[in-house]
């Protein structure tokens, strides 16, 4: 049977306050500490780089442009593929 990371965040912490005077206790409060942590990583916006944008026209092998990134005086911005920035947007299965 498979828990989710929120019953597993629950039976950490009910294992620690429950195993008084065992060895296992602050092994279980760390572990609780470790699932909040990526449960609020998990909450946060997924990076999308450059390469994986639908704004993203290659160039070459690691250089492309951008459709959105960009000032009137350039037509596109150029970009390496690892770059990201807040306008990225995941390509779609089209």
């Amino acid at each position: 049977m498979s828990m989710t990371l929120e019953q597993a965040i629950e039976h950490a912490e009910d294992t620690a306050k429950s195993a008084i005077g065992c060895e296992c206790r602050e092994e279980h409060r760390q572990l609780a500490e470790w699932l909040h942590e990526l449960a609020e990583k998990r909450k946060q916006p997924e990076i999308i780089y450059c390469g994986e944008c639908k704004h993203y026209k290659p160039m070459s092998n690691h250089w492309g442009k951008c459709g959105v990134h960009s000032s009137p005086a350039e037509k596109y911005r150029t970009c390496q593929i690892c770059d990201y920035c807040s306008w990225s947007e995941r390509r779609s299965d089209e």
